[in-house]
């Protein structure tokens, strides 16, 4: 890459490439910055600031598919529809989408109703296993975490 594409390429705000030309200080940075680029320690730095986005947007895109595809795949059944719904309501907000894949990480199910599906969880009464023990403290977990956002629940269950 050349200078002047560098220069295009990358905002620095307080630097030559936004300053005005009349202003002594602009030939001082321009000649710091020419410098650089011939030192080899501009593209060098150009490199590492690529490499550092690359992999900052690899690890987004692999935490965002880990958390929107079925946390449970074991749950064979509704697997396909549970990475589904998490993709859709992400669409709608963040939040509703992880506390759905909480829900689903504690055994909830998409079961198939009379007029559509519909959301159950497995019990465990032992406690062995990572779900509600009854349908009493699923109740609670329910009201306290998906209750605000039945109104999305509903839309996104009738989607699928």
């Amino acid at each position: 890459m050349t200078f002047s594409g560098y220069l295009k390429k990358v905002k620095y705000s307080g630097t030559a490439a936004q300053k005005d030309p009349s202003q002594p200080s602009f030939k001082a940075e321009l000649g710091e910055l020419t410098e650089k680029a011939s030192s080899g320690e501009l593209l060098d730095q150009l490199a590492a600031e690529q490499l550092t986005e690359q992999a900052e947007t690899s690890k987004a895109a692999e935490q965002e598919a880990r958390l929107y595809t079925d946390p449970r795949p074991d749950l064979e059944a509704d697997s396909v529809l549970w990475t589904k719904l998490l993709r859709r309501a992400q669409k709608i907000d963040p939040m509703l989408a992880g506390t759905l894949h909480g829900f689903r990480c504690g055994g909830l199910r998409i079961k198939r109703g009379r007029t559509g599906y519909l959301l159950r969880p497995d019990f465990d009464p032992s406690g062995n296993l990572p779900s509600w023990r009854d349908q009493e403290e699923y109740e609670h977990d329910k009201l306290m975490h998906l209750f605000q956002y039945r109104a999305e629940i509903k839309e996104l269950m009738s989607s699928l």
